[in-house]
């Protein structure tokens, strides 16, 4: 699941192209490390958990991804549509983050 450079490229392209100041383009895409170790990958499920959340509360990039090819890279975007499952991967990513800041992973 990491490494979707493709996707990634064409949401900093489509970022660029949006009516948005830089703040708010680097809210919806932070940087983000490709995982190297078995508990990294849980940090970065968590991210991209919170990424997505991000990304369904922005009505252009949300449309855009919902209807380009590359979206189809992101298999759970479509769930992201119902506003029950937004608000469970928003607290599902926050809880993995307390846990793993708990345990002493950092962020």
């Amino acid at each position: 699941m990491p490494c979707l450079l493709a996707p990634s490229a064409a949401i900093a392209g489509k970022l660029e192209c949006l009516d948005l100041d830089d703040d708010s383009r680097n809210s919806l895409a932070p940087p983000v490390l490709n995982p190297s170790t078995s508990r990294d990958l849980l940090s970065f499920f968590g991210t991209r958990m919170e990424r997505l959340h991000r990304w369904s509360g922005s009505p252009a990039l949300f449309e855009w991804l919902l209807g380009s090819r590359l979206g189809s890279a992101l298999s759970d975007l479509q769930q992201m549509s119902d506003q029950d499952n937004r608000a469970a991967v928003s607290l599902l990513a926050s809880h993995l983050e307390d846990l793993l800041e708990r345990d002493g992973v950092p962020s």
